[in-house]
């Protein structure tokens, strides 16, 4: 399935506290809040997402979520599109993966609904327990 997003058209950002390098600083915890514009891609062009997954770059490949910013939200059009995940080029924006919330809407309402009886529930039937 292609996903893209036209860039003239939808502006996504994902917000942040993680640990960065900027400009070949050392690793910082950040003093403030910050923030990315990104935008959808195909997932083929991210290279390394998953089903259930969206991939996001920043146009100049120069800024994106760091370490430290898992679980936090990809927003796009005002609404929450998708949870980080990681990176394999942290602080790059050079394919950032996140969670589809729209995919994984059923297993986020498992979630939601569970009453910590038995085991929780996985968001995918192949899922698996570290």
């Amino acid at each position: 399935m292609i996903r893209t997003v036209n860039k003239n058209s939808t502006e996504c950002y994902v917000p942040g506290w993680g640990v960065g390098s900027i400009k070949d600083k050392a690793p910082t915890a950040a003093d403030r809040l910050y923030y990315s514009e990104l935008f959808i891609v195909d997932i083929v062009a991210c290279g390394h997402c998953a089903e259930k997954t969206l991939c996001a770059m920043h146009p100049s490949m120069q800024e994106g979520p760091c370490e430290g910013d898992e679980g936090g939200g990809l927003y796009c059009n005002g609404y929450l599109r998708g949870i980080y995940a990681g990176s394999f080029n942290e602080c790059t924006g050079a394919g950032a993966t996140f969670g589809d919330i729209i995919q994984l809407g059923p297993w986020i309402k498992s979630i939601l609904v569970w009453e910590g009886d038995g085991e929780i529930p996985l968001p995918l039937p192949e899922g698996r327990r570290l």
